[in-house]
């Protein structure tokens, strides 16, 4: 009697051996499967994630540029080069570089309102425009760039001009290329890879400079 106990015992545990298999080769490929999917995810929202960083950071890395020349014009600063004050204020010009908006920072010493390093107006004659070097404090991603400059919502086209804004500190006014007859400025960032963007505005009344 106790041997046919024995016997219907390991049955027993024979038959749920069967209904409860091994971990098989299709449930480890589903398992990897799974995990690539997963690690996929993560990795494609990390580098978005990082390319809309490298975006925010490059515009506001401008306009906190733009704002470090508003306030060296207003309070006079000395142009380090020259030693002196520049009367023409502080300013940015946008250019064309190998088919590329780029920008550079300048003191204006004669007082024309644009950037031009070889030009000496009568009244100045020692007076050359001077370079400010503020980009050397940040480098750009090389997939963020400036995309276009606007002007009261017209793009300008900068193929065949440079573009002016300067800061002036004798009467508060800002200038593009000499004039104020504008509402505001728009400089667009632009994210090559995603074709994001990121918009700076200059207000010339309000004197305001925000990132949107």
């Amino acid at each position: 009697m106790k041997n046919c106990k024995i016997v219907n015992s390991m049955k027993i545990k024979n038959w749920k051996l069967k209904i409860n298999p091994a971990f098989t080769l299709i449930d480890l490929m589903v398992s990897i499967a799974i995990i690539t999917l997963l690690t996929s995810v993560v990795v494609v929202s990390f580098i978005q994630a990082e390319r809309n960083q490298n975006l925010a950071n490059g515009a506001e890395v401008l306009a906190n540029q733009l704002r470090t020349m508003e306030n060296m014009a207003l309070v006079g600063k000395t142009e380090p080069q020259t030693g002196k004050v520049p009367p023409g204020g502080y300013g940015v010009q946008f250019f064309l570089e190998a088919g590329n908006i780029s920008y550079r920072f300048f003191a204006d010493m004669n007082r024309d309102l644009i950037y031009d390093p070889t030009i000496s107006v009568p009244a100045f004659p020692t007076n050359i425009d001077q370079i400010i070097d503020l980009r050397k404090y940040y480098e750009l991603n090389k997939d963020v760039m400036v995309s276009q400059v606007l002007i009261n919502e017209q793009v300008v086209d900068l193929s065949g001009r440079n573009l002016n804004i300067v800061f002036k500190m004798a009467n508060a006014k800002v200038y593009v290329d000499g004039q104020t007859n504008f509402n505001r400025v728009l400089v667009i960032f632009k994210h090559n890879k995603t074709d994001k963007t990121k918009t700076i505005k200059i207000y010339p009344i309000s004197r305001q400079i925000s990132v949107e």
